[in-house]
């Protein structure tokens, strides 16, 4: 039995927009040693300007990481806490709208589905004990990214006249 998920860490990928999931998957595997990708989930911007979400380190959907599931994606903190990439470097540019109106459906679908508080539970790396990084990158701002997110959650579980 593992530990309960009560944190959902967003990342970038601190490269182009249009890096694959095998080259991050190469650079985590062959260049940093590791089993799989660090983070669970990433989510890619596509021409269109929505966005793909890719599977990294498995994960069964429940509310617990078990230790085969355990990310390396915030040392100290893999055994409860649950990665999600969102390719590009948000230090350099702003995050396209495209990848941010996906990062808050993702960040409040699993809120939801782990019945968490976006307020509470969704960080950035940087904002993690003992993270030295840019990451999700200097660009982003978490506070507006939770707030987003716990608005989503609040739309989706309480319906208003207008949805």
């Amino acid at each position: 039995m593992g530990r309960k998920i009560d944190t959902i860490v967003l990342h970038h990928s601190a490269s182009k927009p249009d890096t694959t999931l095998e080259e991050i998957r190469r650079w985590h595997t062959v260049d940093r040693g590791w089993r799989d990708v660090g983070y669970h989930l990433l989510l890619r911007l596509c021409p269109d300007g929505s966005t793909e979400l890719l599977t990294g380190r498995p994960h069964d959907g429940d509310d617990e990481i078990d230790p085969w599931e355990m990310g390396a994606h915030v040392r100290g903190h893999n055994s409860h806490s649950f990665g999600v990439c969102s390719i590009g470097n948000w230090s350099k540019q702003e995050m396209p709208p495209g990848m941010r109106e996906g990062v808050v459906l993702l960040l409040a679908d699993l809120c939801m589905r782990w019945e968490l508080d976006p307020l509470k539970a969704v960080r950035g790396h940087r904002e993690m004990s003992g993270a030295s990084t840019e990451c999700p990158g200097l660009l982003v701002d978490m506070d507006s990214i939770r707030a987003e997110v716990a608005e989503k959650v609040g739309r989706l579980l309480i319906p208003t006249e207008e949805q």
